[in-house]
């Protein structure tokens, strides 16, 4: 492991989400759920959305970056983020579909850990792992 001090100030994910979300400032509605702190370094957690602002319109999530060490999620949470900045400009049917659908990004769940590259939060809760256990309802084989 390096020294504190050789440790970089962010990562490249977190960078190209930052620049993401400046050029797409005009079409996403931003917001940073909370900040985190590892090692001195502060990350916030960012979500995007586009979309429907009615709170009855169908919505899904993409959701990237839980665990430190598996980036690839982050990735490609990014790239469509992209993609769809592009799209806008000029995919006409896009935008129609946008105004009775809502879209919500969170690339980056757990910025600290994808930082330290550990599975864990800075706090060491692994994030898909620290769920209730017990469902309220019967649940499919395999599936609960």
């Amino acid at each position: 492991m390096q020294p504190l001090s050789f440790l970089p100030d962010s990562f490249a994910e977190y960078e190209d989400l930052r620049a993401i979300l400046d050029q797409g400032s005009a079409s996403f509605a931003i917001r940073t759920l909370c900040e985190t702190t590892v090692r001195g370094r502060r990350f916030g957690v960012h979500t995007a959305s586009i979309g429907s602002t009615d709170p009855q319109a169908p919505a899904i999530g993409f959701f990237g970056g839980i665990h430190g060490l598996e980036r690839i999620g982050s990735q490609l949470v990014l790239d469509y983020m992209r993609a769809l900045l592009a799209r806008l400009e000029w995919d006409e049917l896009l935008v129609r579909q946008l105004q009775s659908i809502r879209l919500i990004f969170v690339p980056i769940v757990n910025p600290g850990g994808m930082w330290a590259a550990t599975r864990a939060n800075p706090n060491g809760v692994d994030l898909m792992r620290n769920a209730p256990q017990n469902a309220d309802e019967r649940v499919p084989l395999l599936a609960g």
